[in-house]
């Protein structure tokens, strides 16, 4: 066999065995309650909404209404979760609401549940197709130095909260994260 030969197989198995390795580390995750799917990594576990949130409601871990994705999503108690956490619900929004809209809705709701002010930063960003926004609080609830980074979309007819919450020394890593997620994230 000729050296180009040997060098080309060479090249094959490698790029072999680095696809297999890319396809072993996430998995697709698909929500029966929220008709979305979306990439996580292949050790994370979920837990899987039993019904849509109600008007208003909002996205908690423990009312069976989130998707919830992370390391160990089997615990609902967010103080023994293993960071970080991905929390999905949508609820049903009128036909024409806005991105800008459901924004508003989002902060309101954010203030309501965890009692935190505005959001630091604000990102236009695109999931799935439609228009969202990323908001970002640095510590939210105040003084437990959790790091959430809410997203907000708006599809089919919902409104989507999507939270993706860890310790807030993470920032730099849970934005690129995150912005991994959403580029797999799928409506339909």
């Amino acid at each position: 066999m000729s050296r180009r030969a040997v060098t080309a197989l060479c090249l094959v198995a490698v790029l072999v065995c680095c696809a297999a390795g890319s396809s072993r580390r996430f998995r697709t995750f698909r929500s029966p309650t929220y008709d979305y799917s979306v990439e996580v990594k292949a050790d994370w576990s979920t837990l899987t909404a039993d019904h849509e949130l109600a008007d208003g409601e909002p996205p908690l871990t423990g009312a069976h209404a989130t998707d919830v994705l992370a390391k160990h999503a089997d615990n609902l108690k967010v103080s023994e979760m293993t960071f970080p956490v991905v929390v999905i619900g949508a609820q049903p929004v009128p036909g024409d609401e806005t991105i800008d809209a459901w924004t508003a809705a989002v902060v309101e709701n954010v203030s309501v549940q965890k009692g935190c002010d505005a959001p630091e930063r604000t990102e236009a960003i695109e999931v799935g197709g439609a228009d969202g926004v990323v908001l970002t609080y640095p510590d939210c609830p105040a003084g437990t130095g959790y790091l959430h980074l809410w997203v907000a979309v708006v599809e089919g007819g919902r409104g989507f909260h999507i939270v993706f919450f860890d310790d807030a020394g993470h920032g730099r890593a849970d934005r690129k994260e995150l912005h991994r997620l959403l580029a797999t994230f799928s409506f339909g």
